[in-house]
């Protein structure tokens, strides 16, 4: 993709990249809903990725072009503030923005951004690219390895510029992730997870129903709801009071605050049976998890659609699929499943009932594992 992306980038400016980097989507298989109460989330990265070129200018003018989209976006460093109407270049500025704020002094640039990740379903789009940009920065200005950690830089870009909710294991995993490895990212560490056998493969269904995104006030709302009643986080509360003791507590509390801090007690204690089955390679142990994680986000967590449940219901009828949840940030989006190879045609085959009643016609992705955030410098350009 590198390659192809240079070539545009030297078509649109008419002078070649000096750096090149690139980042994989990721999708959630358990638990990306309760970090606010500092919860672990199993995280996949994608085959699909994000790449971004830049090449420095003499001026201080930024210039952002998606190859994709064949869209132009352009402002300068000292006028440098989100946009509404600049979208997809609101993660690049925002990444510029963190750097800017931490002193770097930047020169105009050219940007170039492409991929395969698609976009607006929950497959951390919008993270890819502002932890492949935060990574060419960082060779960029020549600085040593680590100094910017690159997946701050990400969460600035999506949380501090552009307002919205960001993922923090999103950008762990997409600037960690290891080939052929799913990632366990908690908010102290992360650390590598087997894959299934081979026998089992996950597929992701997008409903094409837009997901229901929560408003930065609503994650808020349930950070403040889940430090107060789980001091210390989900794992900190369990350990020092135990499951049972916690869900006699919330049982006096008010019926949306006690679903919200059973979904987390639970999904914290699922992500933990997620585990064990990936190391112990049970793809019938993890498919039975994830689809109680299914029903705690419908009833408890309340963020499921009927779009949703149907297909989760559905490919639960199909034998050979193990389990099935909503995964990103629901209300609409993908539905992540667990299956044996012979569950695939007859699984597939029932999404015309959907399109029948739903009028959605649902596309299937074949998830293949992806790698770490990439960096390529271009020696030609001097």
């Amino acid at each position: 993709m590198e390659n192809t992306l240079e070539a545009s980038h030297l078509a649109e400016y008419g002078a070649p990249c000096e750096v090149s980097a690139s980042a994989p989507g990721t999708v959630a298989l358990l638990g990306e809903h309760v970090q606010v109460a500092h919860g672990g989330a199993i995280m996949m990265p994608l085959a699909q990725r994000v790449s971004v070129s830049i090449g420095q200018r003499r001026d201080t003018s930024l210039r952002f072009y998606s190859a994709n989209l064949k869209e132009r976006k352009r402002t300068g460093v000292p006028t440098l503030k989100y946009r509404r109407e600049d979208r997809w270049a609101n993660v690049a500025k925002g990444v510029l923005a963190y750097f800017l704020a931490r002193g770097y002094r930047l020169r105009g640039m050219n940007v170039t951004i492409s991929g395969d990740v698609p976009m607006g379903i929950g497959l951390g789009a919008s993270t890819a690219l502002a932890v492949a940009m935060a990574s060419a920065m960082e060779r960029l200005l020549r600085l040593p390895r680590g100094v910017v950690h690159v997946p701050s830089a990400a969460l600035y870009a999506e949380e501090r510029f552009i307002g919205g909710v960001a993922n923090r294991a999103a950008a762990m995993a997409a600037f960690h992730a290891c080939p052929d490895s799913l990632m366990w990212v908690d908010s102290s560490h992360w650390t590598t997870l087997p894959i299934l056998p081979d026998s089992a493969r996950f597929l992701l269904i997008d409903s094409r129903v837009p997901p229901d995104r929560p408003s930065r006030a609503e994650f808020e709302r349930r950070r403040t709801v889940l430090e107060e009643f789980l001091p210390g986080g989900v794992g900190c509360a369990l350990e020092s009071t135990g499951s049972r003791a916690l869900q006699r507590e919330f049982a006096a509390l008010p019926a949306e605050v006690r679903r919200l801090c059973l979904h987390a007690v639970g999904e914290h204690e699922r992500a933990g049976l997620a585990v064990e089955a990936l190391c112990q390679g049970d793809a019938e142990q993890l498919g039975r998890v994830i689809t109680w994680s299914h029903e705690s986000l419908r009833d408890l967590f309340e963020l499921s659609c009927p779009e949703m449940d149907w297909l989760v219901r559905r490919s639960l009828e199909v034998p050979g699929v193990l389990g099935s949840r909503l995964t990103g940030p629901g209300g609409g989006g993908c539905v992540l499943s667990i299956l044996e190879e012979k569950a695939l045609a007859p699984y597939l085959h029932r999404l015309h009932d959907y399109e029948t009643i739903f009028g959605f016609h649902a596309g299937a992705l074949m998830v293949e594992h992806g790698c770490a955030a990439q960096v390529h410098e271009n020696v030609k350009s001097g």
